[in-house]
């Protein structure tokens, strides 16, 4: 699904002035830092930030170019969130657009979230997904969390053939979808694959101006980057004892938060993107934690500087 931006930017013109200069982050490079490996945390790690399609049990992910876009920032801030996110997303095997692309991951930064949401909800409904009712839509706008984020998918075939552009969002999935895989597919019947899949095609982030005090561009870019090309839910990482950059929107003021990308987090999207995609979500999750431990082990061994 590919959303109008001109629209986008009209309504972002009235209702996300830009946000304030964050601090300058000290380079471009990819910061990691190490983590002790335990096999149980890795394994709640990556089920606490895989939450799966109720209908078929899956984890979906980007299969076409990923396209990042920032709007509410200054200029500054707005190349270089997305050079960042393009650098990651390229370290850790999203598959990436060329510079020049139609954007597809939309980073929007708002003075007023509650508002930003409302006016796109009255003029542009089609930024939310066809299947979300008006009242999720309102319950949305009216939460405190100063964070919205969501996805629109499509369907592919075992086979890789391009069956819809659903607007379905991550906890409810067309059933239609795969329904028509079944019968597009010339792979045979089993219980142990799902007989297509469910990709990500737009993924929308919006962050309201309030959350970002005290937070640096490069942290900023690196949570986008955990929320846009994973659909993630940082509120199940609160209680967890590792490290990531998901909790830096909500840290108290004061406490210390990683400076960028941890290695748990950079470990994640490199084996989520570097498993399977033909098998249903405890699968799927078996083989990112056991690649995601392998990571972590291979930076472990490199000898530090």
């Amino acid at each position: 699904m590919r959303l109008r931006l001109p629209l986008l930017l009209a309504s972002l013109a009235l209702a996300a002035p830009a946000v304030a200069e964050a601090q300058a982050p000290p380079s471009t490079s990819i910061v990691v830092e190490g983590v002790k490996d335990r096999a149980k945390r890795i394994s709640n790690f990556v089920r606490d930030l895989t939450p799966s399609t109720l209908t078929y049990n899956q984890l979906t992910r980007w299969e076409v170019p990923v396209c990042p876009a920032a709007f509410g920032l200054t200029p500054q801030q707005r190349s270089y969130v997305v050079e960042r996110m393009r650098t990651l997303a390229k370290a850790v095997d999203v598959p990436l657009a060329k510079p020049d692309c139609d954007p597809n991951v939309i980073v929007i930064v708002t003075s007023d979230k509650s508002a930003l949401l409302a006016g796109l909800e009255k003029k542009h409904p089609n930024y939310f997904p066809a299947d979300w009712s008006d009242h999720r839509i309102h319950e949305l706008e009216r939460d405190n969390d100063p964070v919205a984020s969501w996805q629109f998918e499509g369907v592919v075939s075992t086979d890789g053939i391009r069956l819809s552009d659903t607007t379905a969002s991550n906890d409810t999935v067309d059933p239609a979808g795969l329904v028509a895989a079944t019968m597009a597919t010339t792979a045979p019947a089993s219980r142990l694959r799902p007989p297509g899949r469910h990709d990500v095609l737009t993924s929308i982030l919006v962050v309201q101006t309030s959350a970002l005090a005290g937070i640096t561009t490069t942290q900023f870019a690196d949570y986008a980057a955990m929320r846009t090309f994973v659909h993630t839910e940082p509120e199940k990482l609160r209680a967890s004892p590792s490290e990531t950059i998901l909790k830096v929107m909500d840290a108290p003021m004061g406490t210390a938060v990683p400076l960028s990308l941890t290695s748990w987090d950079f470990s994640f999207l490199k084996a989520y993107y570097g498993s399977g995609t033909r098998s249903y979500a405890n699968v799927q999750r078996s083989e990112i934690a056991h690649r995601m431990k392998g990571e972590l082990d291979r930076k472990a061994s490199q000898p530090q500087n």
